[in-house]
This record gives C-alpha cells, structure tokens and sequence, in this order.
C-alpha cells in the first residue's frame, strides 16, 4: 500500500473515534438530563421521563461501542487487503 492508502485508512481510524466520541457525549448529555430531573422534579410523571432519558443515553453508548467494533474490524480487514464487506 502507498502513503496515499495509509492515510486514507488513517483518516477513517480518526473519522470512526470521532463517531464513537460524539455518541459518548450524547448518551452522557441524556445521562446527565435524566439525573438533573431525578434531583430537581420529584413529581412521578418527570422521575418516568427522567428514567426514559437514562435508558436512552445508555442505549446511545452501547450504540456507539457497536459500531465503532463494527466498523473497526472492516477498516482492519480493508488494510490486511481482504475484501471491504468482509468480516
């Protein structure tokens, strides 16, 4: 592979952290919304939103892990020469 190729890989490496980063920072952003209206709302209905807005920060970073896996594992196969759709 030629220095054009490795950066290229590299780019994507750096694209594919940045994605995993920004689903982190969402899923923490509803973790900490759901926290704020535990400690501040006490009425049922704002501790049911609340725990709906933990759920789904946590949802987001089990997201994020997944597919940043997913898609390491092809860009790792893509720079051993394998086929892209491969895994």
């Amino acid at each position: 592979m030629g220095i054009n190729e490795n950066l290229a890989l590299e780019r994507t490496r750096l694209a594919n952290w940045r994605t995993l980063l920004a689903y982190v920072r969402t899923g923490l952003s509803f973790i900490a919304l759901g926290a704020a209206l535990f400690h501040f709302l006490k009425s049922i209905g704002w501790i049911i939103v609340g725990i709906g807005s933990i759920s789904i920060g946590g949802f987001f970073i089990i997201v994020g892990f997944i597919s940043y896996k997913k898609f390491d594992k092809k860009i790792n196969n893509a720079s051993k020469g394998k086929k892209p759709g491969s895994f």
